[in-house]
């Protein structure tokens, strides 16, 4: 990975995520983005950054159908069900804890996996579906090690960014009173 990012003039992130998402099925996309949550009480800025890895398994082009976005240690566990899947079985379901965008479950499905959109308010399957073959899984699971990367990347970029924002709010307040 290291190699591919120093040829490309892009920014690091955009690099490892654009690696990423050329090992994805047709029609899926992965990508991060940084939610600003709000802090606890005690800081002086009301929010802290937040980076989440927001992944399109291919449900379709429907402007209605978001990313589902999870944490870096939810992509983490993403990543460890995705992998063993095609030789245990079972189910799993991603992004109940979600920022955006709806949950949904991935199972074996004959020689394939299987993904279902589940309806955010009933958790109710929404019959929106797409599967892959189960040799895929790996290629799948290694582009979300690269997004993991790319979302730890992004993730400190964020926290140094909000450090020096409430360094300068917190001299500004010593200033003033």
């Amino acid at each position: 990975m290291n190699e591919y990012t120093k040829y490309v003039d892009d920014e690091e992130v955009t690099a490892i995520e654009k690696a990423a998402n050329a090992l994805l099925p047709e029609g899926w996309r992965f990508n991060t983005y940084t939610f600003l949550c709000r802090d606890t009480p005690g800081t002086y800025l009301p929010y802290t950054p937040n980076t989440c890895i927001g992944l399109d398994v291919g449900f379709g082009n429907d402007p209605q159908i978001y990313p589902t976005y999870i944490t870096i240690e939810e992509a983490q566990s993403f990543r460890d069900m995705l992998y063993a899947l095609p030789t245990s079985g079972g189910s799993f379901i991603v992004g109940a804890n979600k920022q955006l965008g709806d949950p949904f479950k991935v199972r074996r499905a004959g020689r394939g996996i299987r993904f279902e959109q589940m309806d955010s308010s009933s958790g109710k399957p929404t019959g929106i579906k797409t599967t892959i073959a189960a040799n895929t899984v790996y290629l799948v699971c290694m582009a979300v090690d690269d997004m993991i990367a790319a979302a730890r990347i992004e993730e400190r970029k964020q926290i140094e960014h909000h450090q020096m924002c409430e360094r300068l709010e917190r001299s500004r307040i010593e200033r003033a009173g």
